[in-house]
């Protein structure tokens, strides 16, 4: 009798332990949610010839997730690849906080936001590369990090795609590079913004700036500075080459500023920040001016009449 208990009782475990993973295995499935991930990749040519110019596009694909910030390195082979051009035209990317540039250790480095997010697949930015030598080559992507735009900024899965080319000895009879339309457009309209913070310049009065352009893409940003007065106002601006932020020589805001972006077309856009402690009208000696002038011109004027008067 106790040994057929005991073989009942062990049935039973195992049933009951077959029963648990088969419910525990059911209840995963139903309620299991796919993590999606977003991709970083590269779209160029499979093959091109020995000292030949290309482009190549850095692109994202969400994946269905809408994002709102991507960050990463773009990592070459300097012995086969050369850089001739690095331009952020028509991307998906609205405000740079690192616009897309080589640094010493032969990498490509970005980092830029989409304030309003960004759902499909869109382009980061291009480079242009010059083949060297022959050989097999490829770039390669590190560090990357893509945010959601979920308001907490939560990391997205992320993965990229290693870009292999081929560098042969075919000749070409022209460079591979996609035709570019002419840029006769200035820079889109952008905002100034005055700001100061305790762990940015130590505290100062600061401004920061941003826009695009959709053709040929930003080049450089200038600024100028100009102090209010009657004399001021006829002399003409300064312009100082800036990146957003700038701090600002007149920490008491009462100088006009202007930021002027260019486009690599040479086209460009200059915005102007008013002084937030402007003058006084009377302390302004262009409203003093045009004061004495419109009282001259009426003093003249009634003394000519006062002559005609007395010459009848």
């Amino acid at each position: 009798m106790l040994s057929r208990v005991k073989l009942w009782k062990s049935k039973s475990g195992k049933i009951a332990r077959f029963l648990i993973a088969i419910f525990a295995f059911i209840f995963l499935f139903l309620n299991f949610q796919p993590v999606f991930g977003a991709e970083i990749f590269v779209e160029w040519p499979k093959e091109i010839g020995v000292n030949q110019q290309f482009q190549a596009d850095i692109f994202i694909d969400t994946k269905g997730e809408n994002v709102n910030a991507v960050e990463g390195e773009l990592d070459f082979q300097r012995g086969f690849l050369g850089i001739k051009e690095i331009s952020d035209g028509n991307s998906i990317v609205n405000f740079w906080i690192q616009r897309p540039k080589l640094t010493l250790d032969n990498k490509i480095i970005f980092a830029g936001i989409i304030p309003t997010g960004y759902s499909g697949k869109g382009k980061i930015f291009s480079v242009v590369f010059q083949s060297l030598k022959q050989g097999d080559t490829s770039i390669d992507f590190g560090n990357l990090k893509i945010l959601l735009n979920d308001g907490s900024g939560t990391p997205v899965q992320t993965s990229s795609t290693r870009a292999r080319v081929k560098i042969s000895n075919i000749k070409v009879s022209e460079e591979i590079l996609r035709a570019k339309p002419a840029d006769s457009e200035s820079p889109e309209s952008f905002q100034i913004y005055l700001s100061n913070d305790k762990n940015v310049f130590d505290g100062k009065w600061f401004i920061v700036f941003a826009t695009q352009d959709k053709n040929s893409g930003i080049d450089r940003y200038e600024v100028s500075e100009r102090k209010q007065g009657f004399l001021n106002f006829f002399r003409g601006l300064k312009w100082t080459g800036a990146e957003s932020p700038y701090l600002l020589d007149d920490q008491g805001l009462s100088s006009d500023v202007y930021v002027r972006a260019f486009d690599r077309a040479g086209n460009y856009r200059t915005e102007h920040l008013t002084p937030a402690n402007s003058l006084s009208w009377y302390e302004n000696w262009l409203v003093w001016a045009i004061i004495i002038i419109i009282l001259a011109a009426f003093y003249w004027k009634t003394k000519k009449h006062y002559v005609k008067k007395r010459r009848k």
